[in-house]
């Protein structure tokens, strides 16, 4: 399933395709596999990574946080807009 902020940016290029007063099918095709690709990619990315969690989790795990932090990807939060 789609979150909400990626069907406003599928809604939102379909829209810039218009032309006339009219959608171009060929270019919402195109829009359609490529916003079907990226989420299918995310999702592979996400079960090949693991999940994003707090260190303080990971620390009760037996995990070296230091090291976490070091050499870990950082994830954006729009919730703590960190």
């Amino acid at each position: 399933m789609f979150q909400m902020f990626q069907v406003t940016d599928f809604f939102r290029m379909a829209k810039a395709t218009m032309s006339g007063g009219r959608f171009e099918v060929s270019k919402i095709k195109a829009i359609l596999t490529q916003s079907l690709v990226q989420r299918e990619t995310e999702q592979v990315e996400r079960k090949v990574k693991g999940k994003f969690l707090p260190l303080s989790v990971w620390e009760k795990q037996g995990f070296d946080t230091k090291a976490i932090e070091n050499g870990a990807e950082k994830q954006k939060s729009d919730l703590f807009l960190a």
